[in-house]
């Protein structure tokens, strides 16, 4: 049968649409047929009102089913509101959570990359001083063998300078036997000082006047008044000369004389190094000593 409502196709025996819930027109009886007994009738009849009244009950049923599922729809369409609203507050919290949770998360990351960062640069200052202590190590050896070479150096030098004076006293004492073996006279110089002070650590700074402490032996035939004559030699081999200096010499006294030394008033006429004082009598050097000014 086709609803007429909602053209929907339900069974012959239908009272109600099954789609739109509708009454169905009722189908057209026809005509009982004349071979049919009144029995069979009525038993026909008795069917047909228990499937209407089966069909009423479901039709009852399926309206009291329509009304509940429009509560349920009523209701549900109440909660769905709630639930946005509950939804809605559940995401805020969620976003939210997700700003404290990234704000957490960055400051984490900031912590630990700062702990990384600090960490290098602690690495990297201990390395440095580690590096400065072993410079430091090593230059503190380096000192303690400059030093020892610098102690080193001065024993040596301070051998050398006593070695070299007893090289020159003995050149000397050579050079004094030699012309001694040449010559009637022979002169022994046995100091030099300043006079200033009388000290024989001779300073170029405070020197004024240099003397000479000497001796001279003689054969009889000599004279005390022959003349001795004196050569003071500087470092650069010049002659040091006055204005009444002989010529050749610095100065000439006679063999019985003493002589008290050669200078100036003022301190510094004399220059660092080895300096020489020579005695000569008849053209032989017969007496020298070398010195050293500081």
């Amino acid at each position: 049968m086709i609803c007429p409502w909602c053209n929907a196709e339900n069974n012959e025996e239908a009272a109600f649409c099954k789609t739109c819930g509708k009454l169905l027109p009722e189908p057209e009886v026809t005509a009982p047929q004349d071979n049919v007994s009144v029995e069979e009738s009525n038993v026909i009849a008795e069917t047909d009102t228990a499937e209407v009244t089966g069909i009423i009950e479901q039709s009852e049923t399926a309206e009291l089913l329509k009304k509940q599922d429009e509560k349920i729809v009523t209701n549900e369409t109440e909660i769905i509101p709630n639930t946005q609203i509950v939804i809605s507050g559940l995401s805020n919290d969620l976003k939210k959570q997700k700003r404290v949770t990234c704000i957490i998360l960055a400051v984490a990351i900031a912590l630990f990359f700062s702990t990384i960062g600090t960490g290098i640069l602690a690495y990297q200052y201990y390395t440095e001083w580690s590096d400065l202590d072993n410079i430091q190590s090593k230059l503190d050896n380096v000192q303690s063998k400059y030093d020892s070479l610098t102690n080193r150096f001065n024993s040596l030098t301070d051998n050398y300078n006593s070695l070299k004076k007893k090289y020159d006293t003995i050149a000397d004492a050579q050079d004094n036997y030699n012309d001694l073996l040449e010559s009637d006279v022979f002169v022994r110089v046995t100091k030099v000082y300043n006079d200033a002070d009388n000290s024989t650590d001779l300073d170029h700074t405070k020197i004024t006047y240099l003397d000479f402490d000497y001796t001279v032996s003689k054969s009889k035939n000599i004279k005390d008044s022959e003349t001795l004559y004196i050569k003071i030699i500087n470092p650069d081999g010049s002659l040091r000369r006055g204005s009444s200096s002989p010529s050749g010499y610095t100065i000439s006294e006679t063999v019985g004389s003493y002589w008290s030394g050669w200078g100036s008033k003022s301190p510094g006429s004399y220059n660092r190094g080895y300096h020489t004082i020579e005695f000569w009598y008849n053209y032989h050097c017969v007496g020298k000593k070398r010195f050293y000014i500081n």
